[in-house]
């Protein structure tokens, strides 16, 4: 049996969800920490662990002042694969890269 999905997982899925339907687009910025929590009705903590992991997927990069830009291009098969470890935090680890299908 699964277990259910933690708060910040469910948050990280969406912004995932999000930006691979153009809601963010390439390129563009994701809404600050405080929008997100507010947006959510969430604390910081919960919002800041959502991003590790969309973080992780490669679905943003961090720039200076704590802003976030969407990806461009946006992640491989790979990249999306490893956000699937995200359930084993802490102790897991994102996949092998050249273990995983392109495509």
């Amino acid at each position: 049996m699964t277990a259910p999905q933690q708060r910040y997982e469910t948050i990280a899925d969406d912004l995932v969800r999000r930006i691979r339907a153009g809601e963010f687009p390439p390129g563009g910025r994701l809404p600050s920490n405080s929008a997100l929590c507010d947006e959510y009705a969430t604390s910081s903590s919960v919002v800041d662990k959502a991003l590790i992991l969309v973080r992780v997927g490669r679905w943003y990069r961090a720039l200076p002042g704590r802003e976030k830009q969407v990806a461009d291009p946006l992640p491989t098969a790979a990249a999306v694969a490893a956000m699937i470890w995200h359930t084993d935090l802490p102790t897991g680890g994102p996949p092998d890269p050249a273990e995983v299908e392109e495509g």
